[in-house]
């Protein structure tokens, strides 16, 4: 494929991608005005990022995944019975010890404000911490989450767009979809606690598979990247949403 069809083929995805949530904000009783005003603003925050990029630390709201998935698998954060054991906060194998392994030193205070503001850990009797779940679900729209957000919407696009515009078809990636239009909404249950398990299983398998191997690769020479795949299920509310307007023609797809 040209560079230029591939310049082109990107950019068509770029603008569905905005066409389809500005209608999410018009569907939400946000003016036309509204819309201007909010996407000047964030191409105003896009510039500013990208000139201090380089001044960004690693580390986001995946590691708070991270962070509860190492209390709840590694042994010496575990109890005899095999549950996360409370943990105090300093020492060699405290929770800032843990917290360390995931963030540089200059954030961990600010990184356990966001897991106590999300509900992720609690302190319990003697000043003991413990988590409060096994993954890091967020009760609310917090920075971390929004930044999980934006991340999630990124690498979407990312994936779909080197998918039909390469020519190797090697280097295809997953992405496929799953939708029913004619689904019962008293059904609405059993569809979270299926998806919910389903999703539970999938992910722990491919995060054991990507960890085993990270694992492998430290102090080893060789380029290294960031992998992994996002999941997520959804169901329409009350008519107004993504996809829910009549789409114009899509892009086309390679066959895979």
């Amino acid at each position: 494929m040209s560079l230029h069809r591939g310049v082109v083929e990107r950019q068509k995805a770029i603008e569905e991608v905005f066409e389809q949530l500005f209608s999410v904000l018009l569907c939400s009783g946000k003016t036309v005005e509204d819309v201007r005003t909010t996407a000047n603003s964030c191409i105003e925050s896009a510039r500013k990022a990208l000139e201090a990029r380089e001044n960004i630390e690693d580390g986001d709201a995946q590691d708070f995944g991270s962070i509860l998935r190492t209390w709840h698998r590694h042994a010496k954060y575990l109890t005899p019975d095999g549950f996360p054991r409370p943990l105090r906060l300093g020492g060699r194998n405290g929770l800032r010890a843990l917290v360390g392994q995931y963030y540089p030193q200059s954030q961990i205070d600010e990184i356990l404000s966001a897991l106590m503001s999300a509900g992720l850990i609690k302190v319990t009797k003697g000043s003991l911490w413990t988590p409060t779940g096994r993954y890091a679900v967020f009760p609310r729209l917090t920075g971390q989450l929004l930044e999980h957000l934006s991340e999630g919407v990124s690498r979407l696009v990312e994936t779909v767009i080197g998918n039909v515009t390469t020519d190797n078809k090697e280097e295809v990636l997953f992405e496929r979809s799953a939708k029913v239009r004619q689904f019962p909404v008293g059904a609405a249950t059993e569809f979270r606690e299926f998806t919910n398990s389903q999703a539970v299983a999938f992910l722990g398998a491919v995060d054991d598979w990507m960890e085993a191997r990270a694992d492998s690769a430290k102090g080893k020479r060789g380029r290294k990247c960031t992998a992994g795949v996002f999941t997520f299920a959804f169901m329409d509310k009350l008519g107004c949403g993504i996809g829910s307007r009549r789409r114009r023609q899509p892009m086309k797809r390679s066959s895979r």
